[in-house]
């Protein structure tokens, strides 16, 4: 079985015992709701993986909010895009990606500083690459997903912490989100 997808049901079963714990109590204030139906949040960043620099960005639409007892969730359709640039020793390369996805947030507040908004998404993508020198990669589709962390900063700027894959492409980034 492939070692991503196996890591990925365990953090969906993880994330379904944690929420299931959630709605068994009903004094849990410090869950909140950054997203509202309609919000669009637009992500940029950038960051370093597999010997490179890549940037990422995208858009989500929210398209609804529902509860789980007392936990607020919001789920919406996102569009990302990865473009890795690595040079090793032995070739310079690009990677690309994108994908449609659907997505899922849930938030906390903890004394108003401590501000987070988590999504998880999961689709199917395009990808591909080249490696001058060396290897010219195919166009593929594969498995996409984005998740993060954001901390909400102010209400509608946030810092955000993020790890995306699709396909082969890659990035752990750092950026902002933007709430419109």
């Amino acid at each position: 079985m492939n070692k991503r997808i196996l890591l990925g049901a365990v953090l969906v079963f993880m994330l379904a015992a944690t929420l299931g714990g959630f709605a068994a109590d009903t004094s849990v204030s410090w869950m909140t709701s950054y997203n509202k139906t309609g919000h669009v949040n637009v992500y940029a960043g950038a960051g370093f993986y597999y010997g490179g620099l890549n940037i990422t960005g995208g858009a989500e639409y929210i398209i609804g909010n529902f509860d789980i007892g007392p936990v607020p969730l919001e789920w919406g359709i996102m569009a990302q895009a990865i473009l890795g640039f690595s040079n090793y020793s032995y070739a310079t390369g690009l990677d690309w990606g994108a994908a449609p996805m659907a997505s899922l947030h849930w938030g906390t507040n903890f004394g108003g500083l401590a501000r987070f908004d988590f999504y998880i998404s999961a689709g199917l993508g395009i990808f591909g690459g080249a490696y001058w020198a060396y290897y010219n990669g195919p166009v593929g589709f594969g498995f996409a997903s984005y998740d993060g962390v954001t901390w909400m900063f102010s209400k509608d700027l946030g810092l955000l912490l993020e790890f995306g894959y699709i396909g082969w492409a890659s990035t752990g980034a750092v950026g902002i989100v933007w709430k419109i």
